[in-house]
């Protein structure tokens, strides 16, 4: 059996529980792609379209941090918003419509909902969460067919199958894209963002999608598309998506629904970078005015530890970092030379522009 038949007769085994003796190759595809598109639908009844009107905000173009790689060789357009419909889905029959922060970052003049049947309405913004990339919208019910998105009961495991949807750039259709679930609780901290806990998933996700429900092989909700973001370090269509998970929804739902709106929190900032070619964690580079500076550390220090956290490689070090507040005090053991030191900092906040 080639690696073909081989996936086949697994997702055969996932999806029907057990593989017959007489199924072949074509009958188990035709297994998989029914229930793939038995999901689909269900998911699609549920997704819109939505047509933002706003003076979006641009972030300005990352500025590396001591250590990090620029974005090189970006052409400029790839980074700008496209001016066409993103994607939401009904969450209940009164009217709220759930999508990403991303899709109405900024001044927002109008929202129309575009829903599967044809027929439209005047959505209004009422709360967003900037840190878990997800925002709320309500239309008013009457003379509408809405149909809610069915909810997952607990969050997937790694390796279980889920679609991204969406209805761009044609509200008319749908889209759809499937992956699997690559990891999950990832918490990330790169060019002044946040993201708590996500769904890390392969199906390819991009502007037009994001927003959408990502959904598993039953068209149950398992998370928002969400962090597609003009200045991604990986660009668009990569292979690494995220998504908000349900359970990370429902810990805000009624303050969105009460029309907060949640700032993503301040980032912990040390200001340091490493020293390259280096089998040891050395310090290479410090930020002027950084908490690292005002702290007394110096290029060529070599940390050895972090409060009680023993570091052996740099990526150690900044992701303990990153796990801290601004404001916070940490212990930093350093060999200087012939000398071992304690150093204490009080991390600063990482500035808008990196």
């Amino acid at each position: 059996m080639n690696r073909f038949n081989a996936f086949l007769a697994a997702c055969a085994v996932v999806l029907s529980g057990t593989a017959r003796a007489e199924d072949t190759p074509e009958t188990e595809w035709q297994k998989v792609q029914e229930t793939f598109a038995a999901a689909i639908e269900k998911g699609h009844k549920s997704t819109v379209a939505l047509e933002v009107k706003a003076k979006f905000n641009v972030p300005p173009d990352p500025k590396p941090l001591p250590g990090e790689m620029p974005n090189t060789g970006r052409n400029p357009a790839y980074t700008k918003r496209p001016k066409t419909p993103t994607t939401g889905f009904v969450i209940d029959k009164d009217g709220h419509v759930m999508t990403s922060f991303f899709n109405v970052d900024g001044k927002v003049e109008s929202i129309k909902v575009l829903f599967p049947d044809g027929k439209s309405a005047a959505g209004t913004l009422l709360g967003v969460d900037e840190s878990k990339d997800i925002a709320l919208i309500k239309v008013e019910p009457e003379g509408l067919e809405l149909k809610p998105i069915e909810w997952v009961e607990k969050q997937p495991e790694v390796g279980a199958f889920v679609m991204a949807l969406g209805r761009s750039p044609e509200p008319a259709s749908g889209t759809a894209t499937r992956g699997i679930v690559s990891a999950v609780d990832r918490i990330d901290q790169t060019f002044n963002a946040i993201w708590e806990q996500s769904i890390q998933f392969d199906a390819k996700t991009n502007y037009g999608n994001s927003g959408g429900p990502v959904i598993d092989l039953n068209g149950r909700l398992v998370g928002v598309v969400a962090h597609v973001r003009l200045h991604s370090p990986w660009g668009q269509n990569s292979g690494i998506s995220f998504a908000t998970p349900t359970w990370k929804i429902k810990e805000v739902l009624d303050k969105l629904k009460a029309g907060e709106r949640l700032k993503k929190p301040k980032l912990p900032f040390l200001g340091v970078g490493p020293k390259e070619s280096s089998t040891l964690v050395v310090i290479g580079t410090i930020s002027p005015d950084s908490a690292a500076e005002k702290a007394g550390l110096k290029p060529g220090d070599v940390v050895r530890q972090i409060d009680e956290v023993k570091i052996g490689e740099w990526g150690d070090f900044t992701n303990y970092i990153k796990k801290k507040k601004v404001g916070e005090k940490v212990i930093i053991k350093i060999t200087r030379g012939e000398e071992e030191l304690d150093v204490e900092a009080t991390l600063g906040e990482r500035p808008n522009n990196q």
